[in-house]
């Protein structure tokens, strides 16, 4: 396991709060979302007569595309590979860069290129291949139709973080604690249907794909708002978060709120991204504005230390 803090970033006060993206840094999706990307493109080539586009996608090619940043989901990121292909891009990196972080923006740009491709149509596919044929009726409360024997993915899916790890943060002074997903509610409730994070982070304070999509900042004052609340009120008056997010997106939600107008002065509002990333990108997040990089979550408490040491508020 590997970690990096930023050598000019030091906290305000003492870090008090934390919010969590879902996927790569509290839920590893390994096995579920990218195998569904790269099984929804092979599905939707076929169904489109492009047999040559099966077989195109690596997983550095997806690694690209989040770099890229502008994709609210794996929705809109299994959306702007497929629309690629068709158009003709080889180098799905070259393809990455070309989007200049604009997603599903540049996507539609694409069409008339023969990247005629109906995001609904996409969705629905992706979904199936994701929940499977078996779950999927109660899923969208409609039958599959042209594939129906399809396992599902997210059977893949398993925890990264444990309740040991969030009570060492709470020992390391960790009073409140929120969720910035892109995931919807139903893809949400399997993760805390089959984890312990209900029994450290209360439902209200996480805020899901269906209510704000990232990177509006936005999303940040949501669950400040809903932290606070649950706070005593002599402790809700000025929180310092690190907020840790595994893509480029969750990065510049943060970033977005430090230039937001709307933001708090840090005298009552302090937010720094920890990017959970692989240790080769740990100098790309940090020179865009990461405040530290983590390859796994179970760094954070260690994170969150070092912080507290540079604030005067723990002593080595």
């Amino acid at each position: 396991m590997a970690r990096v803090l930023a050598a000019d970033i030091t906290p305000p006060r003492r870090v008090d709060s934390l919010i969590f993206d879902v996927d790569g840094v509290l839920w590893d999706t390994t096995g579920s979302y990218d195998p569904a990307i790269v099984q929804t493109i092979d599905l939707l080539a076929k169904h489109m007569g492009r047999d040559d586009l099966s077989g195109q996608v690596g997983e550095s090619d997806l690694r690209a595309m989040r770099l890229a940043g502008g994709l609210n989901s794996d929705w809109d990121l299994t959306y702007v590979v497929l629309v690629a292909l068709l158009a003709g891009w080889k180098d799905l990196g070259a393809a990455a860069a070309a989007t200049r972080g604009r997603g599903r923006v540049w996507a539609e740009e694409q069409r008339g290129f023969g990247a005629n491709l109906e995001f609904e149509l996409l969705q629905y596919w992706f979904d199936l291949v994701y929940w499977g044929s078996e779950r999927i009726g109660g899923v969208l409360d409609t039958p599959p139709f042209h594939v129906v024997d399809l396992p599902g993915t997210w059977h893949a899916e398993r925890p990264l973080v444990t309740a040991s790890l969030l009570d060492s943060l709470r020992l390391l002074g960790i009073d409140a604690m929120g969720i910035a997903t892109g995931r919807p509610l139903i893809e949400l409730q399997t993760v805390l249907d089959n984890g312990p994070l209900l029994d450290y982070i209360d439902f209200d304070c996480m805020c899901r794909g269906d209510i704000l999509k990232k990177p509006d900042p936005a999303v940040v004052s949501w669950c400040v708002d809903r932290m606070r609340s649950r706070l005593p009120a002599q402790r809700a008056r000025a929180l310092t978060i690190l907020y840790s997010g595994d893509t480029r997106d969750d990065l510049d939600l943060v970033l977005n709120y430090d230039r937001w107008d709307a933001r708090e002065p840090s005298a009552s509002l302090w937010i720094g991204a920890v990017s959970v990333v692989p240790e080769s990108e740990f100098g790309l997040f940090l020179e865009a504005g990461a405040a530290a990089c983590i390859d796994h979550v179970s760094e954070l408490p260690a994170v969150v230390q070092e912080f507290q040491v540079r604030t005067g508020t723990l002593h080595e």
